[in-house]
């Protein structure tokens, strides 16, 4: 499915029933927007794909792609696991 309707469906789904799971609304609404911009293989973003059919792929290969994807994946996931501990200080998660 692209990103854009994945990431409404998420949100339309998730962020509702956070609430009833016992955390915010606003957690579960931020990691859906973080985690739905990522990508393992540059062909499952659509950003890579509309900058390399822009530049015909001279703007990077397809292994830049991976490895842009990979990368910023794991940042994402790094980013939310250092986030929790905040969360829970200040209440947005259950401690």
């Amino acid at each position: 499915m692209p990103q854009i309707p994945t990431l409404y469906l998420l949100l339309l789904i998730l962020v509702p029933a956070a609430h009833t799971i016992g955390f915010s609304g606003w957690v579960a609404g931020f990691v859906v927007q973080l985690a739905t911009y990522t990508w393992l293989h540059p062909r499952l973003s659509d950003y890579c794909r509309l900058a390399t059919q822009l530049t015909r792929g001279e703007m990077f290969v397809e292994r830049d792609g991976i490895i842009v994807g990979v990368g910023l994946t794991a940042l994402t996931l790094l980013a939310i696991v250092v986030s929790i501990p905040y969360w829970r200080a200040i209440g947005l998660l259950p401690r």
